[in-house]
């Protein structure tokens, strides 16, 4: 029996929401059918076609209601990729309107690199079922219709239509969130660097001044045969060595800093000094691309700091390349290894060093990927766009 009884037209409203209507009614319809086969009239039939018909009705008004309150923007898609639906907030959100959106592909909502990968990611999990977004939440960059990217957090899932799966997306704006993180990171980078100047002008200088006086104490006392002459070389000595170590500790609280010529010199001195191992070669290359930011240049170096910390520990390399330059509208820093291979890690697991490291991509709003490179070992690359450098 059909769910339609004959010559009963379709209820104006349920046509005209009719693709709210599939969504909801496949659980009604298969309510329907069971219990149809129960009715002995045709009269029994039409009033229960009523009911359901009104039942469908007001779950539809709901859910309209629902979705032009929600404050986050809420996009359906099919398994092609193309826009079906939108709610008020994703207009809003975007800059578009739902003649713009609807029939286009999501990847318009997306800056690159990810709306070029978009489609390819798509097909390879229908394909495999193997998922790195859908059910799980990520942060990741959206693009308005007026070029502008921003923060968001990313919920995909993943429902049945007929014989196609669709998706739908729940997209939450975290730039708020973003620019207090990052507000409270430059604060705390601000006194970090406060604390490296203190330590290495107040306390360096004093240090620098008693060495000073100890050298002319023992120079003092070698002309006079004193047999304090010993002591105080060896007191100089001391000394030097914890000048060294305070220097040492103001580089590390403000690297970049404390270098000035910036970011790639840091870079360099950090390769170097990975370089005194004898087992181990370091380099850095770049094409002179420079960071402006002192926040965005601390967080760089950081991440290339841990990553070769955690090539040294977990792949035991030979090798270790740092690079940095401009990639288009890009900067892009990349340490690669040749250690033992690794399997690719998501966003969301390994070990501290990756948690940090993506942790420090996130507050300069990077883009942080971790993968096995040719022939063993792991490149670990962070992009950020020039306007964030």
């Amino acid at each position: 029996m059909s769910d339609q009884h004959p010559g009963r037209q379709p209820s104006p409203t349920v046509g005209k929401d009719k693709g709210y209507r599939r969504a909801l009614g496949a659980l009604f319809g298969q309510l329907r059918r069971v219990v149809k086969l129960s009715l002995s009239s045709e009269t029994a039939a039409d009033e229960f076609n009523a009911m359901t018909d009104q039942a469908i009705r007001e779950d539809l008004r709901k859910l309209r209601a629902i979705l032009s309150a929600a404050a986050d923007a809420i996009v359906t898609i099919n398994h092609k990729g193309v826009v079906t639906a939108v709610n008020p907030a994703t207009l809003k959100m975007f800059g578009y309107n739902e003649q713009e959106l609807v029939g286009q592909n999501v990847s318009v909502l997306m800056p690159q690199p990810y709306r070029g990968e978009h489609d390819q990611y798509l097909a390879n999990y229908l394909r495999s079922g193997e998922a790195k977004i859908i059910g799980v939440g990520r942060e990741l960059s959206a693009q308005r219709k007026d070029g502008g990217v921003f923060p968001v957090e990313l919920t995909v899932t993943e429902y049945q239509d007929g014989e196609e799966p669709m998706f739908v997306g729940i997209i939450h704006d975290i730039s708020e969130r973003k620019e207090m993180e990052q507000h409270l990171a430059e604060a705390n980078v601000r006194e970090r660097h406060r604390v490296a100047r203190e330590l290495h002008d107040g306390l360096g200088g004093q240090m620098t001044g008693i060495a000073l006086l100890v050298k002319a104490m023992q120079s003092k006392a070698y002309r006079e045969e004193d047999d304090s002459a010993k002591d105080l070389e060896e007191l100089a000595g001391h000394i030097s060595e914890a000048h060294a170590q305070l220097r040492a500790i103001s580089s590390g609280l403000a690297p970049v800093e404390m270098i000035p010529e910036g970011l790639c010199k840091a870079l360099e001195a950090l390769a170097n000094q990975t370089n005194t191992s004898d087992s181990i070669r370091c380099k850095f290359t770049g094409d002179g691309t420079e960071v402006e930011d002192p926040t965005v240049a601390l967080h760089l170096y950081r991440i290339a700091q841990e990553a070769v910390n955690n090539a040294i520990r977990h792949a035991g390399p030979s090798r270790i390349d740092i690079q940095l330059e401009q990639d288009g509208p890009f900067t892009t820093l990349t340490i690669s290894n040749d250690g033992r291979s690794i399997q690719h890690h998501s966003d969301t697991s390994g070990g501290m060093g990756l948690r940090t490291m993506k942790h420090r991509a996130d507050l300069i709003r990077g883009d942080l990927r971790v993968a096995p490179a040719e022939g063993g070992g792991a490149v670990v690359a962070c992009r950020i766009h020039r306007t964030q450098a």
